[in-house]
């Protein structure tokens, strides 16, 4: 890696951090922030530091617990925007900073991450350890002829207290005020629903709606006659396809075929 410098962030590096992210992911610097404002503190980014600048980087900021079928929960963090500025890839610089921030973050509780692209899951599996322990089926569909009533819409803390309802017993994600915040703003377009048996979370995509998860009764009238679309898309529990990982501790025996839900990607 030449006289490259693999560490943890400072403070300062917040400039570095919005470079490569917006060059990488083509996000403005105002939902960047949106982001680092919430989630981000100096030591909560792996960085790759080369010629005195920033050029390759792996977050990984609490995001709250994860939940065992058993109601026990431990410390939870999120690697997340993985990015290595293009002249600077082949280089190994996002294994690198891959692998320090999960392990830094592992020393403080259970880390997960939610590969992007599914040939993804191979190699966070290869260069970090993670395994695949969350899946969603997805179901996409276009506007019904005919659609029910809406939903009522609720707000955030009620939609997070009715999730751990829908969700016990089931290995998931209980997020914290900050990252349920976070998720309140990524679906201005859309928000927070319940229905008599079920809720919803979603967000717009021109016209495209995407229900970032769906648990209990939630018929798809209802989601169409609550936010109208030419297009959904639908996660819900099940063994579909993958949708994230977590690092296990060191010498563990690989986990039980265990079916977690994640719901909530940060994109």
């Amino acid at each position: 890696m030449g006289d490259v410098k693999i560490r943890l962030s400072r403070p300062g590096d917040e400039a570095g951090i919005i470079r490569v992210w917006s060059a990488v992911f083509g996000d403005g610097e105002e939902y960047i922030k949106a982001f680092l404002d919430r989630l981000y503190a100096p030591g909560r980014a792996a960085v790759a530091q080369e010629g005195g600048s920033i050029v390759s980087m792996a977050l990984f900021p609490r995001i709250g617990e994860l939940i065992c079928p058993n109601g026990t929960g431990e410390k939870c963090s999120y690697i997340y925007a993985v990015a290595t500025l293009p002249e600077h890839r082949s280089r190994g610089y996002a294994a690198a900073v891959s692998r320090l921030a999960s392990f830094k973050a592992r020393e403080e509780g259970t880390v997960v991450i939610c590969p992007a692209e599914a040939g993804l899951f191979g190699y966070y599996e290869r260069v970090c350890g993670f395994e695949t322990c969350f899946f969603t089926d997805e179901k996409e569909y276009p506007r019904p002829e005919k659609t029910g009533e809406a939903a009522e819409k609720i707000g955030k803390a009620e939609y997070f207290a009715l999730r751990e309802k829908h969700l016990s017993g089931i290995p998931h994600i209980r997020f914290s005020d900050m990252a349920a915040e976070y998720q309140e703003k990524l679906c201005a377009g859309g928000g927070f629903f319940k229905t008599e048996g079920g809720i919803f979370a979603a967000e717009r995509y021109g016209e495209t709606t995407l229900v970032k998860e769906a648990l209990g009764n939630v018929p798809p009238e209802m989601i169409a006659g609550t936010l109208k679309a030419e297009r959904y898309v639908v996660r819900t529990p099940g063994k579909g396809r993958p949708f994230a990982m977590f690092l296990p501790e060191q010498g563990r025996e690989k986990a039980p075929d265990v079916t977690g839900w994640f719901g909530f990607a940060f994109d």
